[in-house]
């Protein structure tokens, strides 16, 4: 196990093309729970990887942007952003 000290946020797409399955996601929510990190992660559903770069339009690659995925997780970015830099 690394050592991991700080904050950590994920933002995992749920999608059918997900690129990490929940037992993996379940075993680094371990990790970082055991090692004292507070953690997160914000799950989008039916979202694709790589689901904010609005230049992304590849069903095949599994590389779509999803538009309301992406409007929920740019309003969370900021708020870790805005934790972490603040010291809060």
């Amino acid at each position: 196990m690394v050592k991991v000290a700080g904050r950590g946020s994920g933002a995992s797409p749920s999608g059918p093309t997900s690129m990490a399955k929940p037992s993996e996601v379940d075993t680094i929510a371990g990790e970082l729970t055991q090692g004292g990190v507070h953690w997160q992660v914000h799950t989008y559903g039916n979202a694709m990887h790589v689901f904010s770069n609005p230049d992304n339009n590849d069903y095949y690659m599994s590389t779509v942007h999803d538009a309301e995925a992406d409007s929920r997780l740019c309003p969370a970015m900021r708020e870790l952003l805005k934790e972490s830099l603040d010291g809060e």
